[in-house]
């Protein structure tokens, strides 16, 4: 086996900050400073259980010293990005999907938001999400497959409120 030295890590560590009925797939990948995927994860946010928010990580190791994006993807989810710069060290960082009630969201360090609500896969979570979301809750037949965000089995207000939190 070959040894790789100044080698670091990154540790995810996604929490459900709105209760998701229905188990959640990410996609998460590391690219580095050349473009090329230095490697990928999928990770499973389990649904809600009622009791403690669902939480689920992926670690990345034996990664070069460098510069790294971290982007983290999902249905129903704007892209989410973060630029790191590994030394040698475990780096561990937390994200959400959806705020938690306790932070603040000030200028301080918080946890990164996955925003939930891209409900017409272009990556961002904007006005024609909304605008969608709205004439599904008019159809006489809405598609429970992307309007329901929930995961409750229907498409309802609860939906859009859920879109709304994760519109900027």
């Amino acid at each position: 086996s070959v040894v790789v030295s100044d080698t670091a890590g990154v540790e995810l560590i996604v929490t459900a900050g709105l209760p998701i009925y229905r188990d959640v797939t990410l996609r998460v990948s590391l690219t580095g400073a050349d473009g090329a995927v230095a490697q990928s994860q999928q990770l499973v946010l389990p649904a809600a259980d009622g009791t403690a928010p669902a939480q689920a990580k992926v670690r990345f190791s034996q990664l070069p010293d460098g510069a790294y994006t971290l982007t983290v993807s999902g249905d129903g989810f704007a892209s989410y990005t973060q630029t790191l710069t590994l030394e040698g060290l475990l780096y561990s960082l937390q994200l959400s999907t959806g705020r938690l009630s306790a932070d603040t969201y000030s200028d301080a360090a918080h946890p990164g938001l996955l925003l939930m609500g891209d409900v017409n896969s272009d990556g961002v979570v904007d006005q024609s999400d909304v605008d969608d979301m709205i004439d599904a809750l008019e159809s006489e037949e809405p598609d429970v497959s992307t309007y329901d965000l929930d995961g409750s089995g229907a498409v309802d207000l609860l939906d859009l409120q859920m879109l709304a939190e994760g519109f900027e």
